[in-house]
């Protein structure tokens, strides 16, 4: 009996210290004095297995972890465990997961840099992709697990953005496979924001620099993406795993700027740090969903634009249960997008602003579908049992039925106790027409509607189309029994409007589409007298002419031409008409001298197109007595924006040019398949209409007529469309103004407008001396707030002196008072005195979203010579073939030339013309230099 108690006091010991071992701290059982970083979360580290949360994982092939605290030495000791997240994620460590078996990384609370937060070089773009990787990694459903329930302690880094450490934007991670799972982790850039790690503040990191620039997160090549209690952090170009076809974000923090967001995805309980007006660049297909988010607006330079949209291009948005945070002493609004389309609708329900009901973009929008009361809820929002629930299985089911947040079941019973379908309500209507434009009376437009799911899947919902009351006077509408109707013109005004058709679903979803109805297009006017030019000695030509325009107002393209004879021999273009204004006059300047100005008319009112142009050529050649300004002046307003690549005294060269200096950033050419200028009106920043740049690269050179200049000055008068400072659409992106200038060699001095790396709400200033093309900065650098709205530019040389002063009416902004930023820029520098007259504007920044919003529009310029003292030399014209017509104009075939087109810097070709050309200046104009000769020696005698 004694032998058997003590067995089983022996054994009762055993199970004692075996349970006392499962119970013991946590401490007790890690292995080689591991300590967890949180201990009020702790993880046990045990080699071949970690228990967190009352949980023991085991590791290996799919289960790996990952700990910043441990040392190398610890970590090599055991298989499956890594001390930094680039080793983790290597293809070595990763095994393709499945849905029922995902590939692992838990991650223990640490900070893990995707490479050296200090390094100093610069990265390339990764070979087979369009930007700079830090890290490509190919997984099937793989599975990064933060072990901690405080995103904050567990975060994955990058310092790199566009022009600091990496030449393109910079995106820390390309995900190649589907089922990428991230709990529980923040993914930061910060290139542009501090690091701040409070479970160990030794792990903080001073941003890279201090101007916000594109420093992205991620992007996913795959299906079935979901982000569990995760941060988001940088600025610009957030890109948090854009690209999966169907993602979700649930319980996510999100901090950006503007062109951030993933535009097709569906967020869930999100709250947002708004820096910018734009977090989406655009949203695709059927859009972007936000359910139950918080949407906290700190705009930067709000008194620049003191709005919060949701697009920059537009694109479809639902909003449901969400609330506005903002705390301005400005009125500020809340929109979808600054600029929407006709066809636009965004959806919303329960909307506040600091808790007031709002309606998204104003209770007149029409883009605002407003699903108080209507069925299309469903699609996002269910209550039952006195419970709402956010229908994510509606979203994102797909054909697979695909069921992220585990509500399948409910929706299912919530239907059958409604009587109604929740899993297949669908939530787009979009119109299409096969014609955005007819003509009254003569052709007509199909109008066809498609109903989607948000999967992209077509529901059979009846479609009910409609105009407007006030349209119904310009168009009829009728159905044509197959779901599809007929839009047919009744215009009978002058001018073309514009009709909305609008289609609608019992369900609430709405779609429209714009189509512009021409009145019945009548014929060419006809011309009663036929244009004649006329000098009435004021220094300008003008045509007059007379049309039977049968009370229509006259809208006639007029184009004028310098020709080398009386015939018109040799047309280059120098003027044309725009925005339905003809431009009658024509300015004479010393470009014209000895040339024969052509102006063509072709015939159009507001009712007609136009008809075949007729020329006419004033009978004298221009000489000095008729020209009455000594200036260059120009508004842009009548600039050709053909190509004009070749280089000829008193021309304009209009081209796309990309300088030696710009090699070492991105890569890139201007398009030469369109014109390198447009004139008209944009947006944001750049008020009215002028002339801004179509393409990268866009370039314009005055050249002036032979001639020595001395001193001169130029005043340039721009609106950059960007509104907080920075000009362009990225870091080391210039604008050129030159003076001074050869335009054969690039030779001479210009003004430098750059945008900064230093700041993202200025800009540098600098003096630029250019020789054969290669800059040399010659003056300090200064970092300036004043390229703003109506930016006025003056560079004045007098003898070996270059000054520059540039100042601008709009405010400064309050984020660039704080910054010390000065308001207004005066440099000089001392230079070698040259002979040239001409002037450049060289443009480097790309055109932006719409083609233009990264552009600066020219408004006026003037240029002044002073102390010329040489003869004036009559111009040596060379033939070139005249361009393609421009802004529509056709011109007259028979002003056409055929001719071998010059090559850009080749002025030295003489045809035969020029002999006769000599002549006829010698004739015209050579009483007029003998008699300033003489007057100039009578002056120097005295």
């Amino acid at each position: 009996m004694k032998k058997l108690l003590i067995g089983i006091s022996i054994l009762l010991s055993v199970i004692t210290f075996g349970i006392a071992q499962q119970s013991a701290p946590v401490k007790a059982a890690n292995v080689d004095g591991y300590v967890a970083l949180d201990s009020s979360n702790p993880i046990e580290f045990g080699g071949s297995y970690i228990v967190y949360n009352g949980q023991t994982i085991t590791l290996g092939s799919k289960a790996i972890y990952v700990d910043g605290s441990l040392s190398q030495a610890v970590a090599d000791s055991y298989p499956n465990v890594y001390t930094s997240i680039t080793a983790a994620l290597s293809a070595t460590a990763l095994t393709n997961g499945s849905q029922a078996d995902p590939m692992t990384v838990y991650v223990a609370p640490y900070v893990y840099w995707i490479d050296n937060p200090d390094a100093t070089n610069t990265v390339e773009k990764t070979t087979g992709y369009g930007v700079p990787y830090g890290m490509v990694v190919n997984c099937e459903w793989l599975k990064i697990c933060g072990l901690t329930t405080n995103p904050d302690n567990v975060i994955i880094a990058g310092n790199r953005g566009q022009s600091n450490g990496s030449n393109g934007n910079y995106t820390m991670f390309r995900f190649n496979g589907n089922g990428l799972d991230l709990d529980n982790v923040t993914i930061g850039n910060y290139c542009s924001i501090d690091l701040s790690y409070t479970l160990k503040p030794a792990l903080n990191h001073v941003r890279r620099t201090q101007a916000i620039t594109q420093a992205q997160l991620g992007d996913v090549s795959g299906d079935k993406v979901v982000a569990n209690n995760c941060n988001f952090i940088s600025r610009l170009n957030l890109d948090p795993l854009g690209g999966g076809t169907r993602t979700l974000y649930n319980k996510c923090h999100f901090e950006s700027t503007d062109d951030s967001l993933n535009g097709n995805a569906v967020y869930l309980e999100c709250d947002f740090d708004f820096y910018g007006n734009r977090p989406f660049y655009s949203t695709s297909n059927t859009g972007a969903v936000l359910l139950k988010c918080q949407f906290n607006s700190f705009v930067l330079n709000v008194e620049a634009e003191p709005a919060q949209y949701f697009t920059k291009e537009g694109g479809p948005v639902t909003v449901v249960d969400s609330n506005y945070r903002s705390n301005f002493s400005i009125p500020f609004s809340i929109a979808w997008t600054k600029y929407p389309l006709k066809s636009l609708r965004c959806y919303q329900y329960n909307i506040t602003h600091n808790n007031s009901s709002i309606i998204i973009a104003g209770a007149n929008a029409k883009e605002t579908v407003d699903m108080t009361g209507k069925s299309v809820l469903d699609a996002y929002r269910i209550v039952y049992n006195g419970t709402v629930y956010y229908n994510t299985y509606n979203l994102l089911r797909g054909t697979d039925n695909w069921d992220p947040m585990n509500v399948k079941s409910i929706v299912e019973a919530a239907g059958i106790a409604d009587g109604k379908d929740y899993t297949t309500v669908p939530t787009m209507l979009t119109v299409s027409t096969s014609a955005t434009s007819i003509e009254s009376g003569v052709t007509t437009a199909t109008l066809s509607s498609k109903v989607q799911r948000f999967d992209g899947t077509l529901d059979s919902a009846t479609v009910t189309f409609s105009l407007a009351t006030a349209d119904q006077a310009y168009a009829t509408l009728t159905s044509n029994g197959n779901g599809t109707y007929t839009l047919t013109g009744t215009n009978v005004q002058d001018d073309t409007k514009d009709v909305t058709v609008y289609a609608t679903t019992s369900a609430g979803l709405e779609g429209a589409t714009a189509v512009s109805v021409k009145p019945t297009i009548l014929a060419a006017p006809t011309f009663t007298s036929n244009p004649v030019i006329t000098n009435d000695g004021s220094g300008k030509l003008k045509v007059n002419y007379t049309l039977d325009l049968q009370g229509c107002a006259d809208q006639s393209l007029i184009s004028w031409y310098r020709c080398t004879d009386a015939s018109g021999a040799n047309p280059i273009l120098v003027a044309v008409s725009r925005m339905n204004q003809p431009e009658y006059e024509y300015t004479l300047t010393l470009g014209d001298m000895g040339y024969y100005i052509k102006a063509v008319v072709e015939p159009k009112s507001i009712r007609s197109n136009a008809g075949t142009g007729v020329s006419t050529v004033y009978s004298n050649v221009t000489k000095v007595a008729d020209i009455k300004v000594a200036s260059l002046q120009t508004d842009f307003n009548d600039l050709p924006t053909i190509p004009q690549p070749s280089i000829i005294p008193g021309f304009w060269t209009v081209d796309c040019f990309r300088p030696a200096d710009t090699s070492g950033y991105s890569s890139w050419g201007g398009n030469t398949s369109i014109n390198p200028w447009a004139y008209g009106i944009t947006g944001n920043g750049s008020a009215g209409s002028g002339l801004y740049q179509a393409t990268q690269g866009s370039r314009l050179m005055y050249t002036p007529i032979t001639k020595v200049y001395g001193d001169m000055s130029l005043k340039l008068v721009v609106d950059p469309a960007k509104t907080a400072g920075q000009g362009f659409g990225s870091a080391n992106q210039y604008m050129d103004v030159c003076i001074k200038f050869d335009t054969t060699t690039l030779t001479g001095y210009g003004l430098r407008i750059i945008r900064t790396t230093a700041a993202s709400n200025a800009c540098t200033f600098v003096l630029v001396k250019y020789e054969n093309g290669q800059t040399t900065e010659i003056s300090q650098r200064i970092i300036s707030s004043t390229f703003a709205t109506g930016c006025q530019i003056s560079l004045k040389v007098e003898g070996t002196k270059f000054t520059v002063h540039v100042e601008t009416p709009t405010a400064q902004l309050a984020d660039q008072t704080a910054a010390g930023l000065v308001h207004s820029v005066d440099l000089s520098a001392d230079i070698v005195a040259n002979d040239f007259g001409g002037i450049a504007i060289q443009h480097t920044g790309t055109t932006g979203s719409g083609g233009w919003q990264n552009t600066t529009m020219l408004h006026n310029l003037t240029v002044n010579w002073a102390g010329n003292e040489a003869i004036i030399t009559p111009p040596v014209v060379d033939e070139i073939i005249p361009a393609a017509p421009q802004d529509g104009v056709v011109v007259n075939e028979s002003s056409i030339i055929s001719s071998t087109t010059t090559q850009t810097g080749d002025t030295t070709r003489i045809n035969g013309f020029v002999i006769a050309l000599i002549i006829a200046v010698v004739a015209g104009v050579g009483v007029d230099c003998l008699e300033i000769i003489a007057k100039k020696r009578k002056s120097k005698v005295k």
